[in-house]
């Protein structure tokens, strides 16, 4: 959500911003199960909620950056031309994006449990 998307529901507040009542799923681009199920049998051991939750896909409008992690939605979005260099590049970039939502989701439960201890595993 933009800020002049937020700004423009304070000055008209009967429009309401859909993604601040309710984030939507993606729909740019296509999932890929196969990288959700290597999503899946990473995270399970760490944060089995969250590896139920998260979706992985293929974003074409992606053009500067090799992934990006989208908290609000639980998802990973890849730039297709990682399909070009190599399967490696692939996966060091699925981990490293699903390293970023495993921190997040561990910082959430450490606000929730302030005795509990959050250190954050390895995915590398």
């Amino acid at each position: 959500m933009s800020l002049r998307n937020i700004l423009r529901h304070f000055i008209n507040p009967l429009s309401k911003p859909t993604s601040i009542i309710r984030p939507k799923r993606h729909t740019q681009g296509h999932r890929d199960e196969v990288l959700e199920k290597k999503a899946w049998e990473l995270l399970q051991p760490y944060a089995s909620a969250l590896a139920e939750r998260v979706r992985v896909y293929w974003n074409p409008r992606l053009k500067t950056t090799a992934g990006l992690a989208l908290y609000h939605l639980d998802e990973v979005a890849l730039n297709p031309a990682l399909r070009t260099i190599s399967e490696a590049e692939i996966e060091k970039t699925l981990r490293h994006e699903l390293a970023h939502l495993l921190a997040r989701e561990r910082s959430r439960k450490k606000k929730d449990c302030p005795s509990r201890e959050g250190v954050a595993p390895s995915l590398h």
